[in-house]
Formats: C-alpha cells, structure tokens, sequence
C-alpha cells in the first residue's frame, strides 16, 4: 500500500535527511533559516555537488571541474570563488536544477567493456525522471549517471532502461560502466546512499584556468532571488581527473622458447580514441612512456622505464628476482607525462581489462 504524504511532510523529510548527510569538500547541503520573513521552507538550503569529472569530450581538461545544484524551491545560484576567506569572483551561474539522488542500495564492483544485464542500479531522485534508450544511442554518449564510489571518485555508467517503481525510485539496468576510463570505482562499488547525478546540460564547468587546475579553492554559492541568501565556503580542488591516464587494456604475456618472457599491453586514450578508421589511437601525452614495477609478494623488486608497450624479461631475471615469489609474478604499470598518474595491476597472462586502483 502507498500511503499519501502532504507536501509539507515531504519537504520536512527532505530537510532531516539533507541534515543528516555529512558535509565534504565535494558532496555539500548546507543552508540556514530565512530571516526576511519568508517561512522555513523558503530557506535557501541547496544541495552541492563539486564534481572532478574524467574526460567525457574533447575540451579542455580543467572544464571537467564542474558543479551540479538542486534547491527545493529552485533558485538560480551564482557559484563564486576565492583563493582566500575573502575576494570571492563570480564563476559561473547555475541556471537549471541537477537531477540529483542516492542509491538506495549497494551498487556491487562489477563489470566493464559491454552491457550488464544482470545486474540493477537502484536510486532515488530528488527532482526529475529518467527514460530510456537504444543501445546505439547509449554507445553515442545517451544516458549518462555518474555514481561516487568508495574510493572517492565518479564512476560514469550508461543506462538502457529506466523503470520507476515507486515514486522517485527508479530502477536502471541495461548497464554499461566503468566509462570514461572509471574502472577503478566500478572496482570499489559504492554504498547504499552514495551520491549520484544524471550527466546533462544541467552540470556546470567551473570555469577553472589551466594554472587552478589541483589548487583547493575556497567556494559559495549565492541565492539570485530576492533574498540573495549565500552558503559556503567548501574547499574543492579539482581539474586532475581529465589528465589521469587511462588504464591500459588486454595484458599478456608470451613464454619464449628459449625462457624469456615478453610482457605486453595496449594503450588507451582520452581523446579521439574510439574511431574505426585507423589502426593506432592518437597519443594524449607529448611522449609515450611508461614505468613499470615488478613486484612479487606484493612488495617491488625492481622499477623499469620505457617508451614501449612491451617489457621484454629474460628466463634468467625472473629466476632470479621472483623465486621467493607466492601466488605468482604480477606486472604493475604507471604512465608517465600527467599531473597525476595512477597504478594498474593484472596477474601475468591476465587477458582482462588492466583495473586502476
């Protein structure tokens, strides 16, 4: 049975759940009581969400910064930052209400590089629905939630089917994650009431300069209507997401016959990376380059570098550095020419995607 709630209820539930939430430097509800006159409810309490998003297209790394806003009565926000307590400049303008919600149960590490029809990602909206969408149009960019997993960053998931089963809980299946090269949160998973925010025009790059990108900025947001109310300051860095190498992809490695080992892997990239024309992806970086440690028992042995996908490891080496080795040889590989490079590991042999972690 459904049971009829007033609106007033709805909006006091909403109040003492947003209350509940802890505040962070990214995922913020702040507010305060209207002193103007107005009643509480007209209080101008948005939610907040600073984002450090991967790269979704082909401009520059530091629009992936972004912001997405809900307020409930919805008021146009003016975003506006500063390096200190004081000097705030306005950046952006949030003109349109995000589609933002929780998970309302746990979303399981699961699978990337195809469509999960198994599994179901279950979230409630505080404003919005959803639809959905061709597996053509899901392939071309439709559809697009971002989730924020246990480790702390956005895994972007495509949807094809989007069922509401009870008012503003929606249930999505058909799914494609770990995109945009966020195989590392579909590693980790996410809790039940993680953060989420459907991926549209609502989302509002930060207007970041290449120089801000990774310098914690103090931000507020300000009420355009007529009580001009203002919250803040949250502390947000972000901009280093975009330039994060992509993990490579389709680990191997081939015995010799006369003992040697070549280690191989393909690269992926950020931009331009998904046509059919050409053989080769573009290179992201100015260079390719990579290190590699090899590591046995979970401790590394030795760091090598390269310009190569390849690692040639002669019979004699291997003996030599993982014979005390347990559970066997594994292979990690760090990219080079980032600001902010991340790890990557597989058991040799591994023919599966190369996870971040």
């Amino acid at each position: 049975m459904v049971e009829r709630v007033e609106e007033g209820a709805v909006r006091r539930i909403e109040a003492r759940h947003h209350a509940a939430l802890p505040p962070s430097s990214s995922n913020v509800m702040a507010g305060r009581r209207n002193t103007s006159g107005g009643g509480v409810f007209d209080a101008f309490q948005p939610i907040l969400h600073f984002m450090d998003l991967p790269r979704l297209t082909d401009a520059a790394a530091e629009s992936f910064a972004c912001i997405a806003g809900y307020c409930r009565p919805w008021r146009r926000m003016a975003i506006s930052s500063s390096t200190t307590s004081e000097g705030y400049r306005t950046r952006v303008t949030i003109d349109r209400p995000a589609r933002l919600g929780a998970l309302s149960s746990p979303l399981l590490p699961g699978i990337s590089g195809r469509f999960d029809h198994a599994n179901v990602l279950e979230l409630d909206l505080h404003f919005g629905g959803l639809s959905s969408a061709d597996e053509l149009a899901v392939l071309s960019g439709e559809n697009r939630i971002a989730v924020r997993a246990q480790n702390d960053v956005w895994e972007i998931i495509g949807f094809l089917s989007a069922e509401e089963v009870a008012p503003k809980r929606w249930w999505l299946s058909g799914l494609m994650r770990g995109l945009s090269g966020t195989q590392d949160a579909t590693a980790a998973g996410a809790l039940a009431r993680s953060v989420c925010v459907v991926l549209d025009d609502s989302i509002v790059p930060l207007g970041l300069g290449g120089e801000e990108r990774g310098r914690s900025l103090n931000w507020l947001a300000e009420s355009l209507g007529s009580n001009g109310d203002r919250v803040g300051p949250h502390v947000f860095a972000g901009g280093e997401r975009a330039e994060t190498p992509m993990a490579p992809v389709h680990l191997r490695a081939e015995r010799r016959s006369d003992g040697d080992i070549a280690i191989g892997w393909t690269r992926r990239g950020r931009i331009d990376a998904d046509g059919w024309e050409a053989s080769d992806i573009p290179l992201d970086e100015p260079q390719e380059r990579y290190r590699l440690d090899l590591m046995a028992g979970g401790a590394v042995v030795e760091e090598r570098r390269g310009d190569r996908a390849v690692l040639p490891l002669s019979g004699r080496r291997r003996a030599c550095r993982f014979r005390h080795a347990a559970g066997g040889d594994r292979f990690d590989r760090q990219a080079d020419g980032a600001r902010r490079s991340t790890r990557h590991s597989g058991a040799l042999g591994d023919q599966s995607l190369i996870t971040r972690r």
